[in-house]
């Protein structure tokens, strides 16, 4: 698989997708921010697509101007795509709710989005086979919320890493076992 990020631009889209094609490799685009304006072509080229909160996508550099359309174009479209934070120190990974409640709001499935920030990912990454949904056998990471996971009044009851409690009730960290 290859990954590339900020391909919104033409030249950057056209080289990612020459080296699809010579290496012949599964391409995936991070961050993506413009991704509504290429669906078609990125469905062409059978790529997959994380898309990342507006913010991330101006630590990467790119131009969000519009980004909102993107989940609901790339499924339209019949391509796989995933919600991610974005990568470094400036990523969004506080605003991943926020991110995934509009696309809700905008018309998207929640159980569909659920799954884009889970198994999705997992698929997209080549890890699904030990994460990304609960199943025995696979690493338990997961939260579990007071009410719907993007509804912005929810509040992480617990959370489990590795199989560990690391957050509890009212944020507080879980105690060494």
């Amino acid at each position: 698989t290859g990954v590339h990020r900020d391909v919104d631009r033409v030249e950057r889209r056209q080289r990612a997708m020459w080296i699809r094609d010579r290496y012949e490799f599964k391409l995936v685009i991070c961050g993506a921010v413009e991704a509504y304006r290429v669906a078609g072509e990125l469905a062409a080229a059978d790529a997959q697509v994380v898309l990342v909160p507006r913010a991330a996508g101006v630590a990467l550099g790119a131009d969000v101007r519009g980004s909102p359309r993107n989940a609901r174009a790339l499924f339209d479209a019949g391509i796989q795509f995933g919600f991610g934070t974005g990568v470094g120190p400036r990523a969004g990974a506080h605003l991943l709710r926020h991110m995934a409640a509009c696309e809700i709001a905008g018309g998207l499935d929640p159980d569909y989005v659920l799954r884009t920030v889970t198994l999705t990912n997992a698929e997209i990454s080549g890890v699904a086979d030990r994460t990304g949904s609960i199943a025995p056998g696979k690493e338990a990471n997961l939260a579990v919320f007071d009410g719907p996971p993007f509804a912005t009044g929810s509040k992480v009851l617990c959370a489990v890493v590795a199989g560990k409690i690391v957050v509890q009730e009212g944020g507080d960290h879980a105690p060494e076992k």
